[in-house]
C-alpha cells in the first residue's frame, strides 16, 4: 500500500479516536456537573430544613411561653371571679399569640417530616381546645399536655436537626 493510503487510515483512526474521546469525556463532565448540581441541591435543602428546625423550636418555645401567660391570666382571673376562660385578654398578649400560632402554622409546612408536622399539627389542635375550654379542671389537664408536648416536639425538633448534621 501507498504511503498516501496509510497516511489516509491514520488520519481517519485519528479523527475517530478524538471523536471518540471527546465524547466519553464530555459524557464523563456532564456526570459530574449534574452531581454537583444535585450535591448544591442537597446541600441547600439540608441548610433550609436545618434553618426550619431551629426557628420551629425557638416559635415553639415562644409559643408555649406565650399559652403560659395566657394560663395564668386565666387563673388568677377564675380566682377571682371562678370563671374560666371568659375574660378577654390584653391586645399585646392576644396579637403576639396570633402572630406566633400563624408563623407555626406556615413552618410547620415547610418541614419536611410528616411526623413532626403532624405532632405540631396535634399541638395546635390541643392548643385551639384549650382555649375553648370553659371549666378549670378539664382546661388545666389540656395545659399540661400542651407543656408536654411542646418540650417533646422540641426535642423532636432537635433530634431531626442533629440527623441533618450527621449527614452533611
Amino acid at each position: 500500500m501507498s504511503e498516501a493510503i496509510w497516511g489516509f487510515i491514520g488520519v481517519i483512526l485519528g479523527t475517530t479516536a478524538t471523536i471518540v474521546i471527546t465524547f466519553l469525556n464530555n459524557k464523563h463532565e456532564v456526570k459530574l456537573l449534574n452531581k454537583e448540581e444535585y450535591n448544591i441541591k442537597k446541600d441547600k435543602f439540608k441548610e433550609f430544613q436545618i434553618n426550619n428546625f431551629i426557628e420551629m423550636q425557638e416559635l415553639i418555645d415562644e409559643f408555649m411561653r406565650c399559652i403560659s401567660k395566657i394560663y395564668m391570666y386565666d387563673l388568677m382571673v377564675y380566682k377571682k371571679k371562678g370563671q374560666w376562660g371568659k375574660e378577654g385578654l390584653d391586645e399585646n398578649t392576644s396579637s403576639n399569640e396570633v402572630e406566633l400560632k400563624r408563623k407555626i402554622l406556615i413552618k410547620t409546612q415547610r418541614i419536611s417530616s410528616q411526623f413532626v408536622r403532624s405532632q405540631i399539627e396535634d399541638f395546635i389542635f390541643q392548643y385551639t381546645m384549650y382555649t375553648k375550654e370553659t371549666d378549670f379542671e378539664r382546661a388545666s389537664k389540656l395545659f399540661k399536655i400542651l407543656e408536654s408536648q411542646s418540650v417533646h416536639i422540641i426535642k423532636e425538633l432537635g433530634k431531626n436537626l442533629r440527623d441533618l448534621y450527621i449527614k452533611i
